[in-house]
């Protein structure tokens, strides 16, 4: 994952700082499943592109999974809480 911020963090990102867990959906004609398959998926390494971005590698990356990201813990350079803590991306295809 490359993840870029709207404005620097107050520290240097370490894996602890980022909580990934997947899990997949049924594929039903119908719209909605319950989750299926969770897990909690480890950091393998941060890497800092940039003072706003950073690329993340995760254990069992796979596609056909939905990752969920929680930043709950970070802050901006100023001091403030992240305003989107919460973010979800559906994996189809891996290059």
């Amino acid at each position: 994952f490359k993840i870029t911020f709207t404005r620097e963090l107050e520290r240097e990102l370490a894996a602890k700082d980022l909580k990934f867990k997947s899990f997949t959906y049924q594929s039903k004609w119908t719209y909605g499943s319950p989750q299926e398959n969770r897990i909690d998926n480890k950091v393998e390494s941060v890497r800092r592109l940039s003072p706003k971005t950073v690329e993340v590698t995760l254990d069992r990356f796979k596609p056909g999974r939905v990752y969920q990201l929680d930043l709950e813990e970070l802050k901006s350079k100023e001091g403030d809480k992240i305003q989107n803590q919460l973010f979800y991306y559906t994996a189809n295809q891996l290059p």
